[in-house]
């Protein structure tokens, strides 16, 4: 009788720390966002928006967007949950996008409430949209000719990540680039059609803080430049010695290396790039197969081209005293002593670059 006793005082003491539906969440009463804008507004206010996603009859969903003028992002939560009609949650949120003005202003501050708390995706992704973030969402829940308009978005952003058009950033990449010292973070730049997303290149950053932006083709060039380029078409205008037929060639490239050597002579900072491309003739009429003499010059020619992109490309960067690459990164990690006694923001400006640029074309012969 005595162990019937304990063995029930046990169960009933045991039964008070296996009570465990205080946070249950019912996913029947929950409203999921799946895009998140942030804009600028005066007084250091901020509009947030966001789009959620509600099944109607059919099965296909609806784009819903919600709307509210806040002093930071948790109050903006809270406020958006007194218009929606479910518990509004941030745990399938497929990309954050900043608007100009609101990425000229600093954007790390706002990231904040992302980063701590756990339900939150820190790997979605992370834009910045010509204009406002509003009128971008706005734009997008009219799309009539795409799928449910953030699948639509995650998809193309994915894609542009993968043509090399944009460079991949989600927020715990911007955390990592802003927080490294001598690496300022990038991300990429979008702006609203009346029926699409158009993918502009990549926006620069100075800290947490947008000075600058860059378009495709100059993004693959910073890409490579950071050994992380992957395919990529671009059209080159000939010169008239290399017309045949077309004023124009494209050349995909579907393979880049890189080089890179940092050398300290005079005691200042001097970078030397090597990089090689090879790619293939996606649009040029000879009207005959190329001799080997033709495809050298023509080869020649694109190498020049990406070279005085390059250098045009170091120039924006110096200009801006933005440094994407983390040159100052590994500055501080091969020549620690030169970056304890320098700015490196005052540095960058000043720092040159050479740059050798080889070109191989493959599959370059006339098709019949």
């Amino acid at each position: 009788m005595r162990t019937r006793f304990f063995r029930l005082l046990f169960l009933l003491c045991f039964s008070l720390f296996v009570t465990g539906c205080w946070d249950q969440r019912v996913i029947e009463r929950m409203e999921f966002i799946a895009t998140a804008g942030v804009d600028a507004r005066p007084g250091g206010r901020i509009l947030l928006g966001v789009i959620t996603p509600a099944v109607e009859q059919g099965g296909k969903p609806k784009p819903h967007l919600y709307l509210t003028e806040v002093d930071c992002l948790r109050q903006g939560r809270e406020r958006l949950r007194l218009q929606s009609s479910g518990e509004l949650e941030a745990g399938k949120m497929e990309q954050i996008f900043f608007g100009e003005e609101m990425a000229r202003r600093g954007i790390v501050d706002y990231l904040d409430i992302l980063a701590r708390d756990a339900f939150n995706p820190v790997q979605a992704h992370l834009a910045v949209v010509k204009g406002t973030a509003e009128g971008f969402l706005r734009q997008a829940i009219r799309w009539q000719h795409v799928p449910f308009c953030s699948l639509y978005l995650d998809h193309l952003l994915d894609y542009g990540t993968a043509t090399g058009n944009i460079p991949r950033t989600g927020i715990t990449r911007f955390y990592v680039a802003y927080y490294a010292p001598g690496l300022d973070p990038i991300a990429p730049l979008l702006r609203a059609t009346p029926s699409r997303a158009l993918l502009c290149g990549t926006a620069l950053f100075r800290d947490d803080r947008l000075v600058g932006e860059l378009d495709v083709d100059a993004t693959f060039l910073l890409l490579a430049l950071g050994g992380k380029a992957r395919s990529h078409t671009q059209t080159f205008l000939l010169p008239k010695d290399l017309r045949k037929e077309k004023k124009a060639l494209a050349v995909r490239f579907v393979k880049t290396g890189r080089k890179m050597e940092i050398r300290l002579p005079s005691g200042r900072p001097k970078i030397f790039f090597r990089l090689s491309f090879t790619g293939m003739l996606m649009e040029f009429r000879a009207g005959r197969p190329l001799q080997p003499e033709e495809l050298r010059r023509l080869e020649g020619f694109i190498a020049c081209a990406l070279e005085k992109e390059a250098k045009k490309l170091w120039a924006t960067l110096r200009a801006l005293n933005v440094d994407p690459l983390g040159i100052g990164n590994l500055i501080r990690a091969y020549y620690h002593e030169f970056w304890e006694r320098h700015d490196w923001r005052r540095v960058f400006p000043q720092v040159e670059a050479e740059f050798r640029v080889k070109v191989d074309l493959v599959n370059y012969g006339a098709i019949r």
